[in-house]
């Protein structure tokens, strides 16, 4: 067991330990209090070694969420990790029984802008994280979800009126070993699509388009809320298990036709919304549920600066 270890552990915490430490310390000061880092696993060696010292000398650690599926999933297991490494913990507005976690607003908004509804738009559907082999509880979803997604994926694209299919465009995630993208365009060669490969942001589709559909539930259906964008979740349910804190918000989100588990059903919706979602969108029960489910899950702050100088001091 030791030898092994001894063999794989990273070169950074032995044959360049001391080299790194002392990069750090020549910018750490000992007189620091606290630090302020978006994600507290981060991957780089210089933000690790910081963190480190910050600690080794009684200092203090506030970090935030940075992910949407956090607080909803019944496990994730980088979010306990990501909550017990820090002294303070913000998040976009949930509630934890955790001491240590305060409920914040949304800190990724850097992406917001202001912008006209185009009701010319393309229909985007987004894609999943589909992948043969579990290598990261951090990188989209399980292995075993990805040939319900393909199911549900074909099962929606099946049932889409011919008119609205050519307005449509299937928004693929990074492809790894599975090829979601392949498996696809097999069966429907003269779709429209785009690679995350390809644009790795999809800001400019979604302000760009009509009507937001996506399949996984993280980011980016909160990313059309907060904008408040016509947006439609199709969900494999077996796959997205809610803590019962969190079940209320999803059960308004169904109840509102906002959220679909049977690709059918959500086909047939959104052929019936297709000349004109924003209409859909503005009525009083849609906006009713979105505004429940943003208040808990992607809360905007009008002046984050000053709400994040009021935590700190």
């Amino acid at each position: 067991f030791y030898k092994n270890v001894l063999k794989h552990i990273p070169i950074e915490y032995l044959e360049n330990f001391q080299h790194n430490r002392r990069i750090i310390k020549k910018v750490f000061s000992q007189n620091t209090k606290l630090a302020i880092i978006r994600v507290p696993t981060d991957f780089k060696t210089f933000n690790r070694f910081y963190l480190s010292e910050v600690v080794n000398n009684n200092g203090k650690i506030l970090s935030m969420q940075h992910g949407g599926a956090y607080g909803v999933r019944d496990i994730i297991g980088t979010e306990k990790l990501e909550i017990n490494l820090s002294d303070q913990y913000l998040t976009w507005g949930w509630h934890s029984k955790e001491k240590n976690v305060t409920p914040f607003y949304v800190n990724k908004d850097s992406w917001i802008k202001r912008y006209n509804y185009n009701k010319s738009g393309k229909i985007l559907y987004t894609g999943a994280s589909c992948k043969n082999f579990f290598y990261s509880f951090d990188e989209g979803q399980l292995p075993n979800h990805k040939e319900e997604h393909i199911k549900n994926s074909i099962d929606f694209i099946n049932h889409l009126k011919k008119s609205i299919f050519k307005d449509f465009v299937y928004r693929f995630y990074f492809q790894e070993d599975f090829n979601e993208f392949s498996q696809i365009k097999k069966i429907f060669p003269n779709i429209d699509y785009s690679l995350r490969e390809d644009t790795s942001h999809f800001y400019d589709m979604l302000y760009d388009s009509k009507l937001l559909i996506t399949t996984n539930d993280a980011t980016t259906h909160k990313q059309g809320f907060i904008i408040n964008h016509p947006t439609i979740l199709l969900l494999a349910k077996d796959f997205f298990n809610y803590r019962k804190e969190a079940s209320p918000y999803y059960d308004a989100l169904y109840q509102a036709g906002i959220l679909f588990y049977d690709p059918i059903l959500c086909a047939k919706k959104v052929n019936s919304i297709a000349s004109n979602p924003m209409e859909w969108w503005k009525e009083k029960e849609v906006q009713k549920a979105k505004d429940f489910y943003n208040n808990y899950f992607c809360k905007m702050s009008k002046n984050l600066n000053q709400d994040l100088s009021e935590i700190i001091l």
